[in-house]
């Protein structure tokens, strides 16, 4: 039987704005946890083990404290911390259901990931586990991404074969991707606002998902 390969391109989804109105007041974006819901209604388990990488923020203790509190005490998910900076820190990666990268520098990222770390995020998408990207989190996985820093489209890892730019909503990400029309190496160039993004099922984006009228926007 076909295992559909499933990821999830985010512009932003920060963890800390996401936490659920009952658990903190006045937030000012996502209170009700929407995005969070959003990614483990699409979780091939009930009872997830969703597992974190810190993307380019590795070692920021503050940012896996506030996922633990929405996925493990809100959601009652098990979660799990991988570091890309660690020799053994990714093992056990490709048992998640969930793996959530969070964002950050793409390229930092990209120079990080180790051929054991490309090889096991390949083993986990490819097995049928959920993977979830914010930002650079999300552009690593496409074929190709536009770079505000080069102004160019950009080589990832190739996962899926469509090239992504997060941020539509912000003046210098959208001015980026509309010099790239017609010139990125893909067929399609996906953006997502930020509390916006894409489900992407086999490559292909199937749904769009967004709170407070943060929108998807694709363009061939």
């Amino acid at each position: 039987m076909k295992i559909d390969q499933r990821f999830i391109a985010l512009g932003v989804a920060t963890i800390a704005r996401s936490v659920p109105s009952k658990m903190e007041e006045g937030l000012e974006y996502d209170q009700e946890g929407k995005i969070d819901r959003f990614i483990l209604s699409h979780s091939p388990s009930k009872n997830s083990l969703v597992g974190y990488i810190g993307a380019a923020n590795d070692d920021n203790d503050i940012e896996w404290q506030n996922f633990q509190r929405v996925y493990a005490q809100f959601f009652g998910c098990k979660v799990t911390r991988f570091y890309l900076k660690s020799k053994n820190g990714l093992k056990g990666l490709s048992k998640c259901d969930v793996l959530y990268l969070t964002g950050g520098d793409t390229f930092k990222l990209l120079a990080a990931f180790r051929e054991q770390t490309r090889l096991s995020i390949r083993r986990c998408y490819n097995s049928g586990g959920l993977i979830a990207g914010v930002s650079a989190g999300a552009n690593f996985a496409f074929s190709s991404f536009v770079s505000i820093r080069t102004g160019k489209a950009e080589q990832g890892l190739g996962l899926i074969n469509q090239t992504f730019c997060p941020h539509y909503n912000r003046p210098t990400y959208r001015e980026a991707l509309e010099a790239n029309r017609g010139k990125v190496p893909t067929d399609l160039l996906l953006s997502a606002d930020d509390f916006a993004g894409f489900l992407l099922i086999n490559g292909d984006p199937k749904i769009c998902f967004g709170v407070n009228n943060a929108q998807c926007h694709q363009f061939s």
